[in-house]
C-alpha cells in the first residue's frame, strides 16, 4: 500500500490492509497487519482503534 510506504505508522491503513487480506483468505498476512495496527493504536491510546483491531483478531 502506498499509504504505508509514506507513513509506516498509519494504523488505519494496516487495519484496511488486514480486512482486504482477510477477504482474500490470506489469514497469516492479515494477522500480521492487524497486529501492527493494534500496536500503533495502543501506543496512541486510541480505544476505538484498539477495539476494532481486537475484534478483527478474534476472528482469526
Amino acid at each position: 500500500m502506498r499509504v504505508l510506504q509514506r507513513d509506516p505508522n498509519h494504523a488505519l491503513a494496516y487495519e484496511n490492509q488486514a480486512n482486504s487480506l482477510l477477504a482474500l483468505k490470506r489469514k497469516h498476512e492479515a494477522k500480521l497487519a492487524i497486529e501492527q495496527a493494534l500496536k500503533i493504536y495502543t501506543q496512541r491510546n486510541d480505544s476505538e482503534g484498539i477495539k476494532r483491531a481486537q475484534n478483527i483478531l478474534s476472528t482469526l
